[in-house]
């Protein structure tokens, strides 16, 4: 399950606190997977691209760019991470990013 491997993986360098499905839209049930409210960083796993699953389909790829439109536009930052980019490296990316955009917000 990528929740679990991105928890084990955010619990191992000590990130900062994150929300699991944050509902971030005022009128729509979207939820981001993983959300640091204070920065507004929001982290996505997308999971199903390969095997024709909901992100891999037209429909569902559509209501994806629907979403993310709709995160910028409520002043977030959302990092996209498919199941082979679920790693260390990239996991400290995102904390150092968060870290970073704390500072300036």
């Amino acid at each position: 399950m990528l929740e679990r491997k991105f928890r084990l993986l955010w619990g191992a360098i000590k990130g900062p606190e994150l929300v699991q499905e944050h509902r971030f839209h005022p009128v729509r049930k979207w939820r981001y997977d993983f959300a640091h409210l204070e920065s507004k960083v929001a982290v996505e796993l997308q999971g199903g691209i390969w095997s024709g699953g909901r992100h891999g389909r037209g429909y569902g790829i559509v209501g994806d760019y629907e979403k993310m439109n709709e995160s910028q536009f409520c002043g977030w930052a959302v990092i996209q991470l498919s199941s082979k980019q679920i790693t260390i490296e990239n996991v400290e990316k995102i904390a150092e990013f968060i870290k970073k955009r704390s500072l300036t917000e």
